[in-house]
C-alpha cells in the first residue's frame, strides 16, 4: 500500500472516531444520551448517577450526594429547553414514602453542570406536615445560593420571594423559583 493511502485511510478512520464521539472529552460531557433514561440504567455502559457525580458532590456536597444516591425509587429523566439550554430533570425518592422523602436536580446536557437541586423531607403527626426543603443551584456566575424552609407547610407560603410555588421538591416548580431568585430568562 502506498504512504499517502495509508495516511488517508487512517485519517478517514480517525474522522469517523471523532464524529461518533469517541477519543473526545465531550463525549463524556454530553448528557442527553440519557435522556428518557432511568438514572441509574445504564447507557454505554456508565449510568447518569456515575456520570454526574462529582459534578454533583462539587455543587451539593457528600452527603447530599449519599441522600440522592441512595434513593431506590425514579423516574425517567425528562428533557427541557429553557434558560439554560436543554436540561435533564432526574428525580428520586425512597422507596414506597416518594411524598415524604425525595429530591430532583436539573443539569445542564451538553456540559453536565448542575444547576439546580432540591430536596426534600417531611414528617407527619396527626394532620400537621412538617417540611424541610431546600432548593440549591448555581447562578451563571458560578455562585452558589440555596432556599431553606422549615416547618408547617403552607399552601402558598411566602419566603424570601419565592412566590409562586408550594413549599415542596416540584421539578415543575423549578423554572419559577429560579426566576422569583433572579428574574426572568
Amino acid at each position: 500500500m502506498v504512504p499517502a493511502m495509508r495516511a488517508i485511510q487512517l485519517t478517514t478512520l480517525v474522522g469517523m472516531f471523532l464524529a461518533l464521539g469517541i477519543f473526545t472529552s465531550s463525549a463524556e460531557s454530553n448528557l442527553s444520551k440519557y435522556a428518557n433514561k432511568y438514572p441509574s440504567e445504564r447507557v454505554g455502559g456508565r449510568s447518569f448517577l456515575n456520570a454526574i457525580e462529582k459534578s454533583f458532590v462539587s455543587v451539593f456536597g457528600t452527603e447530599k450526594w449519599k441522600r440522592f444516591a441512595s434513593y431506590s425509587t425514579e423516574s425517567p429523566i425528562r428533557v427541557e429547553d429553557g434558560a439554560f439550554g436543554t436540561t435533564l430533570l432526574s428525580h428520586r425518592c425512597m422507596r414506597h414514602n416518594c411524598y415524604s422523602e425525595n429530591a430532583f436536580i436539573v443539569v445542564e446536557a451538553k456540559t453536565g453542570r448542575i444547576v439546580m437541586g432540591c430536596f426534600n423531607r417531611a414528617t407527619e403527626k396527626g394532620n400537621d406536615i412538617n417540611r424541610d426543603v431546600e432548593w440549591v443551584g448555581v447562578e451563571s456566575g458560578g455562585r452558589l445560593w440555596s432556599l431553606h424552609i422549615r416547618g408547617p407547610q403552607y399552601e402558598n407560603q411566602l419566603d424570601r420571594g419565592a412566590k409562586r410555588y408550594l413549599v415542596r421538591c416540584e421539578e415543575e416548580d423549578w423554572g419559577a423559583v429560579h426566576e422569583d431568585m433572579f428574574g426572568p430568562e
